[in-house]
Formats: structure tokens, C-alpha cells, sequence
């Protein structure tokens, strides 16, 4: 099997002033996995703990406030694992639909993982290196596709 291999971010925001809160940069790394007739991907999503430079501070300062000065808001995060298929599952219980998925071009259909397996990746990005990541990714979409 070959994969493709790609990296997507999402920039830090402050929504403050919309109720929408306040976010930093997030990575998301992919492995795709092409057919004649289908697409599937499996991903991680890593919140960087990166924000911009006009949020740190009120961060550092709420943080504080709300008696968390052993929390570290600036570190990373795995949001989970997620799988993405273009082929419509049977059971949709446990599938979100996107129109606009942005690792499978089109619609998509995802499910996310929290489990300890998105922290055990992570883990591997920091300690390890990014070629031991895909390798993992890798492995996890070949065993979900042969689940289903």
C-alpha cells in the first residue's frame, strides 16, 4: 500500500468579541490512502498550545486567576485520532458527514477516536520523530481498513 503523507494547520484566533473563545495553532498530520474507487485517511490533530501574541498574556493572567498556575496552557495537545472515508458507511451511528473535508477533497464521512492512542502519538511526534508518526498513522488506517 502507498500512502500519501501531508501536513495542514489551522491558525491561532481570538472570537472573543463573537463568543467563540480563543485557540492556537493547530497541526493536523494525515496519511491518505487512494484507490480506483475510494479515498480513506486517518489523522491527528495536535493543538500546539501556540497563540497569538495579543491572547498569551490574558491566558497567563486567567490561568492565574482561576488558581491553575501548575496548568501549562501553552502545551501541546492531541484533540484524537480521526478516520475518513469518502465511502458512505453502513452504520452511520458513529460517522460525522463533512462536504467540505480538507483531507479527503469532497465529502467525507469521519469518526474521531479519544483514546490513548492520540497521546501515544503524540508522544512519538516529541520524543521520536515525525517518520515514526507516519509509520503509526499508517499502521492505524491499514487496520481500520481491514475492520471494515
Amino acid at each position: 500500500m502507498e500512502f500519501e503523507r501531508k501536513i495542514f494547520s489551522k491558525p491561532a484566533f481570538d472570537k472573543w468579541n463573537r463568543n467563540s473563545g480563543i485557540g492556537s495553532v493547530v497541526l493536523i498530520f494525515a496519511v491518505i490512502y487512494k484507490t480506483e474507487t475510494e479515498q480513506s485517511a486517518m489523522e491527528l490533530s495536535v493543538c500546539t498550545g501556540w497563540h497569538l501574541p495579543s491572547t498569551q498574556r490574558g491566558i497567563e493572567f486567567k490561568c492565574k486567576d482561576d488558581g491553575l498556575s501548575e496548568f501549562n496552557p501553552f502545551a501541546p495537545v492531541a484533540f484524537g485520532l480521526s478516520f475518513h472515508t469518502d465511502k458512505k458507511p453502513e452504520d452511520m451511528i458513529s460517522y460525522l458527514e463533512c462536504d467540505r473535508c480538507m483531507i479527503i477533497k469532497g465529502t467525507c464521512y469521519s469518526t474521531m477516536y479519544l483514546t490513548e492512542a492520540s497521546d501515544r502519538l503524540l508522544n512519538i511526534l516529541i520524543t521520536q520523530n515525525v517518520e515514526d508518526l507516519w509509520k503509526e498513522l499508517e499502521t492505524a488506517l491499514i487496520n481500520k481498513l481491514d475492520q471494515d
